[in-house]
């Protein structure tokens, strides 16, 4: 029984191979679409400021707004009958899967306003189709001659590559 497992498993494992390697040696339109679809990994990132209901007053304490970052890869579900290894090399370009480097800034902010991101580089362990997440927080202080009115801060968050993502 033991002996049958091994073998069917060695057969499977064998197979697969061979499929892998026939994708990646076949340049045609087949190969495009297998590359497009097949072996397409998208991440999704994700950044949700906390809410802060009172006013930031000028020239008064910096107001803490927390910051939740939230990243998940879609890998498609036929990655999963491949061994865990082999789904990794192939993903992430590693046998295990190494965290991914989000990296915070600020793109547009007034000049009356001073703006820290606390943590601005963040690593999240990569969690495939499944949101992992991870806090920060950012601190706002309006100078004394902040105008009496609202204004909006930009802040982008960049993933650092990994693999095949």
């Amino acid at each position: 029984m033991r002996v049958r497992k091994s073998v069917s498993m060695t057969v499977i494992l064998l197979f697969l191979m061979s499929l892998f390697v026939a994708i990646s040696c076949n340049a045609s339109a087949k190969n495009h679409f297998v590359e497009k679809h097949l072996l397409e990994f998208n991440p999704i990132l994700q950044m949700e400021a906390g809410h802060y209901d009172d006013y930031i007053m000028p020239a008064g304490k910096p107001v803490n707004i927390p910051i939740k970052v939230k990243y998940m890869v879609s890998v498609p579900f036929i990655f999963n009958i491949l061994p865990v290894f082999l789904k990794n090399i192939l993903i992430y370009g590693n046998v295990s899967v190494p965290p991914v480097r989000i990296h915070l800034s600020v793109v547009k902010i007034p000049d009356w306003l001073d703006f820290t991101i606390s943590c601005p580089d963040i690593y999240i362990d990569i969690k495939e189709n499944e949101f992992s997440c991870a806090n920060t927080s950012i601190f706002i202080a309006a100078y004394s001659d902040a105008p009496a009115y609202p204004s909006t801060v930009v802040i982008r968050a960049e993933a650092q590559p990994v693999g095949r993502i």
